[in-house]
């Protein structure tokens, strides 16, 4: 269905507000065939740049240099016919694992191509376009500083859904149906707050990357928190497309589309555009929107003189613009009759990294807003249709000004709530109308719209305290308005995923595995006395944070991991060292900021590798609930050999940890937030905890009593009181020599070649 605005001007009975009609979409009339299913993954085609290869072209043989530079293109074609005897005679070109594209009869590819073999290509019959694998870019916040003054209005924090009438009253009303929502973004980081369902991670060179810090960012974060406080009840879906620079090809954005068309999503967010034109993504959008989906997409933040991005530019798409505290038009705000509704675009509080709160704007936000209207409303009937929500959304929305700027208007949930009924018995479906003049102006939202001047959040700027308290008032340390800039949490995040491995391909993906894991033995993924080694690398961070030098910095500092044998050769302590000088080195790819001094950058990095470690600890180090069993969480169906399963069973009782499940249920375990979420919620309170001593710029902390902190998490009683009293009986055993002492303190240890916890008594 394509839809049509019709102007607001003049008619006998007054102004009214532009109308969506509902009508046959002309760039969807042809044949909707099937989609194909179980999308095949794609792989890089960089190292065809340095192949030879030879293929059959019309009868010929023809040589492909490695000095002929070849580029990513995506191919669409007419139909299978050709499509299929294309591939064949450009084989070579296509990768092995290659993935396909149906796109309402045509054929699209992923391919690598020369300039001649492209031009080859557009003179064959049957080829429909040849795109550059163009890529978009998240409609990102900025990090404008904006002036403080006292606040005196107590809305003033949450301002904006105040704004749009999403005020706590009103989202208690959500019903329970579980509308799907689809967040394509740069990943989700888990949240309590957040109901993620499902994730799945699109970025090839960035895969196996934990919930807890899975959005490098933050964009996807900041996002579906908006989403999740508007309708806390839907149910989330993080389609990772995004990568760590916020980027991502239009092969992945293409086939984040299509997951979500196979998968069955209600709704898709999109915070990301592109100036460039596709057939390809043109073709997708039509597809999804036929699915029944309804597409959300941010205008752009390219300027109020700018056109408004791609997809939000096709008529499929619902175009979103932004408004400031003032409910003006934001300077960077894009502008044209493509833009639908507008809504809160800067000075956001919302989600941060490791349960803070972030402080930032832009139209991605925006999106957020008008995507959590539109499931809260939704979920009223889930029978309804895509357009119904659409027309709801505009019909009830407050004007501003011109359509150009600001479309409809600002969305206001509390009045299309409040008139739900009245739209649903009036909405013709498929009528050239959708509803009649005199029935528009009878519901026309008249009110007025609330502005707030005591605003004053400073963007860009993230936060220890999170929606909910995260730390409480007996740590004794001072209130924090500000922690971390937005650029100073990109470094911590991206330091903090690459310890699991620098995927490249290369060099660098063979150091960071030796560095981070061989070398130092797993200590920096919770292996031996993990406690130790968070307060080393606490105190080596802050050190080499205010200027130190890092070597001299790590050196000075003691270390010992407190293993069931002393580490008396150093082996660890040294190897740890230089997984530290590593890290900080500027030839390793981490995320960089020139507004910051590299001696401060380094010391980010460090206390990256610190939340990794704080992740693993629960993630990993922590026992499997032994009556997961019982309850049927865990059952024999799910082994991987079902003759272990009594085995498995036994290990359970025993005190099993999660980093041996996966010899028998494989990897999806560990790392999954749904199981046994209780782990991740202490992982960041803890993390928290450690980022609010760094901002208080605390030289120390006392991290087995920042980890007892986390038991309110442990209803199970499965890892808290063991870590804090695993430190305290290695401390008492290797510092005092005195084992009987460490018996009667702890009666919790390990053994260093299995990982798992035994009685010591």
């Amino acid at each position: 269905m394509e839809v049509s605005i019709q102007q607001r001007g003049s008619s006998e009975s007054g102004n009214w507000k532009k109308r969506l009609v509902f009508q046959p979409s002309l760039n969807c009339k042809k044949e909707n065939k099937t989609m194909k299913k179980n999308l095949q993954r794609m792989v890089a085609i960089g190292l065809l740049c340095a192949m030879t290869a030879t293929r059959l072209m019309q009868g010929k043989a023809e040589f492909i240099s490695a000095k002929d530079t070849v580029k990513e293109y995506v191919l669409t074609v007419d139909n299978e016919k050709d499509f299929n005897k294309i591939k064949k005679q450009y084989k070579e070109n296509i990768v092995e694992d290659y993935h396909t594209y149906d796109i309402t009869g045509k054929k699209s590819i992923y391919i690598g191509l020369t300039e001649r073999q492209k031009d080859e290509l557009q003179s064959i019959k049957g080829v429909s376009d040849i795109e550059t694998n163009i890529e978009f870019s998240a409609s990102g916040t900025n990090n404008e500083v904006v002036n403080k003054k006292d606040a005196k209005d107590p809305d003033a924090d949450n301002w904006n859904m105040q704004m749009i009438g999403a005020t706590k009253k009103v989202i208690d009303q959500e019903k329970n149906s579980k509308i799907k929502v689809a967040i394509m973004d740069s990943g989700v980081d888990y949240s309590q707050d957040v109901n993620v369902v499902e994730r799945v991670n699109l970025v090839d060179d960035e895969k196996n990357i934990a919930p807890y810090y899975e959005d490098i960012t933050s964009h996807g974060t900041s996002v579906a928190g908006i989403v999740a406080d508007i309708a806390p009840k839907a149910n989330l879906y993080s389609v990772r497309v995004l990568d760590a620079n916020n980027t991502a090809t239009l092969d992945r954005v293409i086939e984040g589309i299509y997951w979500c068309i196979d998968n069955h999503m209600d709704i898709i967010n999109m915070s990301f555009g592109t100036d460039t034109y596709s057939v390809a993504l043109e073709q997708a959008i039509c597809d999804a929107e036929k699915a029944g989906i309804l597409l959300l997409a941010s205008a752009g933040n390219g300027g109020n003189n700018s056109k408004v991005e791609y997809p939000a530019a096709f008529e499929q798409v619902i175009a979103v613009g932004s408004v400031d505290k003032n409910a003006e038009l934001t300077k960077e705000s894009a502008t044209g009759t493509e833009i639908e509704l507008v809504a809160p675009g800067s000075q956001i509080l919302t989600d941060g990294a490791f349960g803070g709160t972030l402080v930032a704007g832009g139209a991605s936000l925006s999106v957020a807003h008008v995507t959590g209207a539109a499931a809260i409303i939704w979920q009223q009937d889930l029978n309804k249709k895509s357009q119904f929500i659409r027309t709801v959304l505009a019909e009830s929305s407050r004007s501003l000004g011109e359509d150009n700027k600001f479309g409809n208007g600002l969305i206001d949930v509390k009045y299309a709530l409040e008139h739900y009924k009245q739209y649903e018995e009036n909405y013709r479906e498929n009528a050239v109308e959708t509803m009649s003049t005199e029935i528009v102006n009878d519901l026309e939202n008249r009110e007025a719209v609330k502005v707030f001047d005591e605003v004053a959040l400073v963007e860009g700027q993230w936060s220890s305290e999170g929606h909910q308290k995260l730390i409480d008032d007996a740590n004794g340390l001072p209130g924090l308005e500000v922690g971390f800039t937005s650029d100073e949490m990109v470094i911590i995040k991206d330091a903090c995923a690459k310890v699991d491995g620098i995927i490249d391909h290369g060099t660098n993906e063979e150091a960071s595995l030796y560095y981070f894991r061989e070398a130092t033995d797993n200590i920096l993924h919770g292996r031996y006395n993990y406690i130790s080694t968070m307060r080393y690398l606490y105190r080596v961070c802050r050190g080499v944070y205010t200027s130190s030098d890092v070597t001299s910095c790590c050196n000075s500092l003691p270390y010992s991991p407190y293993t069931d044998y002393p580490d008396l050769n150093q082996k660890y302590s040294k190897n740890l060292k230089k997984a530290i000088v590593y890290m900080t080195s500027s030839s390793t790819p981490i995320a960089t900021r020139a507004n910051i001094p590299e001696y401060q950058q380094k010391g980010l990095r460090i206390l990256g590798m610190l939340m990794h470690l704080v992740g693993d600890t629960y993630a990993h180090k922590t026992q499997v609930p032994k009556d997961c069993i019982t309850k049927g969480e865990i059952t024999k169906e799910q082994m991987i050999n079902k003759a272990y399963w009594n085995e498995f069973s036994q290990k359970i009782q025993q005190g099993m940890m999660f980093n041996k499940i996966k010899k028998y249920l494989g990897s999806g375990y560990e790392d999954n937030a749904q199981f046994y979420s209780e782990r991740y919620n202490a992982a960041k309170e803890v993390s928290n905890n450690i980022l609010r001593h760094f901002a208080a710029q605390m030289t120390d902390v006392a991290f087995p009593e920042a980890m007892y902190a986390a038991r309110k998490y442990d209803e199970k009683s499965i890892f808290c009181e063991e870590t804090r009293l695993a430190y305290f009986s290695k401390h008492v055993r290797w510092e005092y020599n005195d084992l009987d002492r460490a018996c009667r303190l702890g009666v919790i240890s390990f053994t260093p070649g299995e990982g798992e916890y035994i009685n010591v008594k």
